[in-house]
């Protein structure tokens, strides 16, 4: 019977010492394994962290909305009504230092507008980039409405929040805080573009889209150019 150099290597060693032997060139082989993965995978982040990080962004997106749909409830306390709350971030704009203003630091609620993070953006959206905050406000002359089902008036929620260019993750975090579960219901899709939502001049209305949840009072959608969007209504009497 033929033998192989391997055989003829262990045949120097007695049956423990041969034992040991390809104890060694197993561990040998485990150890080489895991430095090439080890080595593949640096400078490379894992999915789980980058779910981590999606997820932590989806919470500040939707702890934002909640903080300013309660800066609103203590500004109509306040004997500001809902219709005359401004969102003027910009410290260089003249409407910033109106007691109206809901991020004047020295107004009623004084909340620090919050940029979303680089997290929350799908990145093979061009436009993220650009993406900011949208206040839909149909209070406004000239502004359209936003008709979402079984949420405010016939004449639909006052103000709304909107973020466009969402990944696909963060907005499922998101659903998964109001228990949205199942293929379609999860992240609704709906028959409009992301366009329709940032553009505040026209209505917006979702009542009759198949897979809305009624009276949701923030919720991401899929649209139909394949865009991810987040809203959150921040004031719906």
């Amino acid at each position: 019977m033929r033998t192989t150099r391997l055989g003829q290597t262990l045949s120097l060693f007695s049956k423990d010492e041969r034992g040991n032997a390809l104890f060694l060139i197993l561990l040998a082989i485990v150890l080489f394994a895991g430095l090439s993965y080890a080595v593949t995978q640096t400078g490379h982040p894992s999915r789980s962290a980058r779910l981590e990080n999606e997820l932590i962004a989806s919470s500040q997106l939707t702890q934002f909305g909640n903080a300013l749909r309660l800066g609103i409830d203590r500004m109509q306390i306040a004997g500001i009504d809902a219709g005359d709350v401004l969102f003027v971030a910009s410290v260089n704009a003249p409407e910033y230092s109106s007691e109206n203003n809901i991020f004047n630091p020295k107004g009623f609620v004084g909340l620090r507008s919050v940029d979303p993070a680089a997290d929350a953006f799908d990145s093979n959206v061009a436009s993220h980039a650009d993406a900011a905050w949208i206040y839909r406000t149909a209070a406004l002359e000239g502004n359209g409405r936003t008709l979402l089902p079984g949420v405010g008036s016939e004449q639909g929620a006052d103000r709304v929040l909107v973020l466009t260019g969402i990944s696909s993750n963060v907005c499922r975090f998101i659903n998964q805080r109001l228990g949205l579960s199942g293929v379609e219901s999860a992240i609704p899709p709906v028959g409009k573009a992301a366009a329709d939502f940032i553009t505040t001049s026209a209505d917006l209305d979702l009542r009759e889209e198949a897979y809305m949840p009624k009276g949701q009072p923030f919720l991401c959608v899929r649209t139909s150019d394949q865009q991810y969007v987040y809203y959150h209504v921040l004031s719906d009497s």
